[in-house]
């Protein structure tokens, strides 16, 4: 399950960078369909929507961060290694943002 959350996450993150290269099909698809303002239109929304998306992924990550934690306080030899490692390659930051988590990054 972390793996599928870290990959979500990363994929979410390469698509938010670049969401026309993922979005590619579809975009070459329309551009012989829509109007210039249209077309503008949509690649605007789908950049906003992308990164919509990404926050919101990793706001309901934040909500269930703190059950990862208790189960690596379980775990006292490398715990806190675990805390900081998922923090930091899923929601790409430290320990130190979050007040629930400072006790596991020292």
């Amino acid at each position: 399950m972390p793996d599928f959350i870290a990959y979500t996450t990363l994929k979410l993150q390469n698509t938010v960078k670049d969401p026309y290269s993922f979005f590619k099909k579809e975009l070459l698809e329309s551009i012989n369909l829509l109007e210039d303002y249209q077309f503008n239109k949509l690649v605007l929304d789908l950049e906003n929507g992308t990164q919509k998306e990404l926050e919101l992924h990793q706001k309901w990550l934040k909500c269930w961060l703190h059950l990862l934690l208790s189960i690596c306080h379980l775990d006292r030899k490398y715990g806190r290694k675990f805390a900081q490692s998922f923090v930091y390659i899923v929601l790409r930051t430290n320990c130190y943002q979050y007040p629930h988590c400072k006790n596991y990054a020292t």
